[in-house]
């Protein structure tokens, strides 16, 4: 009433704020958003306009829709050009975010310090927020230890019940379940829910009921199991009811979405002209083509680099196809020539003595010849390959022969060791399946079905085979299509 666009601004993160947490309306919480920026732009407010642009960010997370990096920057990058603190704290939060969800755990963990050293150093309250968001990077590289201590902190220094202890005990009960100590992981569920009693940013009451029914499932109680998912569908249809809105308010959130991008533009150039500063400008452009043609000329050549890397590695394994067929045939061709009951007769008598390698005689070259092609033929299932509990044992109980001539087999046939040569293999194998474009199986999937641990083993064997990692690799091998 009174024209004040500043104060109105406010309101409308305010109402923005409420969509989000109590009625789940995200697209209602971007429309409020949207109209306080066009408020704190008539009130000339850059502050207020990039806290919404940073609010309208963490809409875009929580779709899982990386459109929003570019808006946290916008807040990131005014934070730091007018040195206020919580803005540059709000902005590396929100890009950290961001960076996990697109796999880059290096840029994740430096804004996520960078975050951390403003709280400590500047005594901001945001302690949950900071350090569940530190705790989900360090989970995603593997340190564990490093995970649990942020989750920790965030119980030991929240409220008695809010959402950021929900998101903490969550966590938690994650890297319980991974360890196999499901009942420690239901505990720790069950606190989470309690914590559930107003609306959750960032996890809801059916994820949590869901992974406490999948844990039932996993224990046996089948029954209990059932009931609880019941209990996740009916509350995700009551929350997929309030996020669902009407598509013609999701078309009008995407006009206001390329309308607000439009005056973001206009803004900077009103900025400039009003800041009459056309001799510093023009120097700012010529320093910024100099670092632009740069980084242009760097990227090009590593992109280069990448292509190349590539299509060798692709191309040796669609080589490996076809050695795998030769292979076959010439087995099949000596396996048809040689005495099956002397030949195994013979292996019988050589993997008696299983336990005592050191004693083991050395084969015949005829006998050697036969083992290796029976382990060349063994070696193109991939079944073989990929189960995870595979050992020199088990390859030599599949062949009738001991572990040592396993072990010099493959010593002296492919110079490395047993576990490197199965590695090699399974990485070969997502080689093939990366190069495929029809293929979309998530790289965890992938993992598990190549018979890795974990993913930080996968992540690690396929950089040091390729020198990419396996999301690099996927990507730059699909521009080649």
């Amino acid at each position: 009433m009174v024209n004040y666009d500043t104060g109105l601004a406010s309101v409308y993160n305010g109402m923005g704020i409420l969509s989000t947490n109590i009625e789940r309306d995200y697209q209602g919480a971007l429309k409020y958003f949207f109209k306080g920026i066009d408020a704190a732009k008539r009130g000339e407010d850059e502050r207020l306009n990039s806290l919404l642009l940073a609010n309208v960010a963490l809409m875009y997370y929580i779709c899982k829709d990386a459109t929003g990096l570019r808006y946290a920057r916008e807040c990131y990058d005014y934070g730091h050009r007018t040195s206020d603190d919580y803005l540059s704290y709000f902005g590396a939060i929100v890009m950290s975010y961001f960076y996990l969800l697109d796999n880059d755990d290096r840029l994740a963990l430096k804004y996520i310090r960078e975050a951390e050293y403003i709280h400590n150093t500047k005594g901001l309250s945001d302690y949950g927020n900071l350090y569940n968001t530190y705790g989900n990077v360090l989970y995603h590289q593997g340190d564990m230890v490093g995970a649990k201590d942020c989750f920790h902190r965030v119980i030991a220094n929240s409220a008695d019940i809010d959402s950021d202890r929900a998101r903490a005990y969550a966590a938690l009960s994650d890297i319980s379940n991974g360890k196999g100590d499901h009942i420690k992981a239901l505990e720790l569920l069950d606190s989470a829910l309690s914590n559930t009693v107003e609306g959750i940013l960032f996890i809801s009451r059916p994820e949590i009921i869901g992974k406490m029914a999948d844990i039932h499932h996993k224990l046996g109680n089948n029954d209990k199991a059932a009931i609880l998912k019941a209990q996740a569908k009916r509350e995700s249809t009551i929350l997929s009811n309030a996020i669902n809105t009407d598509a013609i308010e999701e078309l009008r959130a995407k006009y206001d979405l390329e309308r607000a991008e439009n005056d973001i533009a206009r803004q900077h150039i009103q900025l400039i002209e009003k800041q009459n500063i056309v001799n510093i400008l023009i120097a700012a452009v010529v320093i910024i083509l100099v670092v632009l043609t740069s980084t242009v000329v760097m990227y090009r050549r590593k992109n280069l680099l990448y292509r190349a890397i590539v299509a060798q590695a692709t191309e040796s394994a669609h080589e490996e196809n076809r050695l795998r067929e030769t292979i076959r045939h010439l087995e099949e061709k000596l396996i048809s020539s040689s005495h099956g009951s002397e030949t195994s007769h013979e292996y019988e008598s050589e993997a008696s003595g299983q336990n005592a390698s050191a004693n083991v005689t050395p084969l015949s070259a005829e006998r050697l010849r036969d083992l290796t092609a029976r382990f060349d033929a063994l070696m193109l299932d991939p079944a073989v390959y990929t189960d995870n509990l595979i050992t020199k044992d088990k390859i030599a109980r599949m062949l009738g022969t001991n572990r040592t001539y396993i072990s010099r087999l493959v010593n002296e046939r492919y110079g490395m060791t047993f576990t490197r040569y199965i590695n090699s293999l399974r990485i070969k194998e997502a080689v093939r399946r990366l190069s495929d474009p029809a293929d979309s199986t998530s790289l965890k999937d992938l993992a598990d079905m190549l018979g890795f641990n974990s993913m930080t083993t996968f992540y690690s064997q396929f950089n040091a085979c390729t020198g990419m990692t396996p999301a690099s690799f996927r990507n730059q091998s699909n521009k080649r299509k």
